[in-house]
């Protein structure tokens, strides 16, 4: 079966090729498309020095296994600094990079327990899922000693928080969160919600690891540490730093990661820091830094948020946005604030949701509804993401697209 079988999520567009912020069908049709390549596109599908970087690496070498290249600490430099982070460990995916985080906090602190929100993704290996949504639908092959493991709690819920830590508190090898919870709309934390986290993993000596697959240069250069100035003890990244090849980083401090060095926790894998990742992450970091790209996404992003607004309330439609110019989602709700997964399916009017998003693709306009299923327990919701091809061009014909799907709706 191929990689997109899943009948709940299916997008519904057999792609031939990418360019900028459109995607294209078998067909030829266009789309303007804020799915990204799940995020991975932060300058736009098939960048020109995404491209030229690719072609140069691949005629010097594609894979050198256990040997040494400069490409990949010229990258891991640019990372620390990023990260403010002292070592860094290159894999293949963010899933790989979020399984090591977890072995390292445990190998530290000599803990097993790890604390974690719901509705939080940090990939599918069968520890890290087990307590994704709050009735798992895909379960099947999972090993219930895993899930064992891990205590879930309600992301922006300081009850909770301090709750987690009276009872487990000597067993608490870890927290790991999404900083900005983007698997329910993005949800951001609460004022001092992620401080409160920091200090509670501080005074229990337990690491506090932040997943930045989404966020990582997204929200900023420095992701969400740097966007929130709360900075973990390990961060993961991949997508966000990816350019569209395989890539997972695994980054932390000094005493933590030496214990990958001194061999006592071990992780290794063929194409761990391949060239050919590298080289286009290079590129990624650098365009980044050197166009200053988040001025331009904040520009254009902000406008799309805006305008949605207005259409929206034009047609007199209860909503709420959260998130960023660089991602985002709007919730079809009368409250003021959604603070959890639960919330996002619970006070959202999903049908709606679906209908305009099943809408916008006829319309020309990939956006991505998430795993939406009968069971809401059992579901997730995706989100807008804005790169630096997305133009007035793309907003304009997208605001177009938005404005028709609605009045249908109405």
């Amino acid at each position: 079966m191929d990689s997109l079988s899943n009948r709940f999520i299916e997008s519904n567009i057999n792609v031939d090729k990418c360019e900028g912020a459109w995607i294209f069908d078998k067909n030829g049709k266009a789309y303007v498309d804020y799915l990204l390549g799940n995020c991975c596109h932060i300058l736009g599908h098939s960048h020109p020095r995404i491209i030229d970087a690719i072609k140069k690496q691949a005629e010097k070498c594609v894979n050198v296994g256990d040997h040494n290249y400069q490409v990949a600490y010229d990258f891991a430099e640019k990372v620390k600094q990023i990260s403010r982070k002292d070592y860094i460990r290159l894999v293949n995916s963010g899933s790989e990079a979020v399984h090591l985080s977890l072995r390292l906090a445990r190998a530290f602190t000599g803990r097993k327990k790890i604390v974690k929100f719901w509705g939080h993704y940090h990939g599918w290996f069968s520890e890290e899922l087990s307590k994704f949504v709050s009735e798992l639908p895909y379960d099947k092959g999972l090993l219930n000693e895993y899930s064992a493991q891990f205590i879930p709690i309600e992301w922006n819920n300081f009850e909770q928080l301090n709750k987690v830590f009276e009872e487990y508190g000597s067993d608490i090898a870890a927290v790991i969160c999404e900083p900005v919870l983007c698997h329910a709309g993005p949800i951001p934390p609460v004022e001092n919600f992620l401080e409160a986290i920091r200090f509670k993993t501080i005074q229990n000596h337990s690491l506090l690891i932040f997943d930045e697959c989404i966020t990582g240069l997204r929200l900023c250069l420095g992701g969400a540490q740097e966007y929130y100035n709360v900075y973990a003890d390990i961060v993961v990244y991949s997508k966000a730093f990816s350019g569209g090849l395989p890539l997972g980083i695994c980054a932390g401090k000094k005493e933590i990661m030496e214990l990958l060095g001194d061999g006592v926790v071990y992780q290794a894998a063929t194409y761990d820091a391949n060239p050919l990742s590298v080289a286009c992450a290079n590129e990624v970091i650098d365009t980044v830094i050197e166009e200053d790209i988040h001025v331009n996404i904040s520009h254009n992003g902000s406008r799309l948020i805006s305008e949605i607004d207005n259409i929206l309330n034009h047609y007199s439609i209860p909503h709420l946005y959260q998130g960023f110019p660089s991602v985002f989602q709007f919730y079809f709700t009368e409250e003021e604030i959604i603070r959890n997964s639960r919330e996002a399916f619970h006070y959202n009017d999903i049908s709606f949701f679906v209908q305009l998003v099943e809408g916008l693709l006829l319309e020309g306009v990939s956006v991505m509804k998430g795993d939406i299923r009968k069971n809401y327990n059992s579901s997730w919701l995706s989100q807008w993401f804005v790169s630096n091809a997305h133009n007035k061009n793309e907003i304009d014909f997208t605001l177009s697209a938005y404005e028709k799907v609605i009045k249908k709706l109405r």
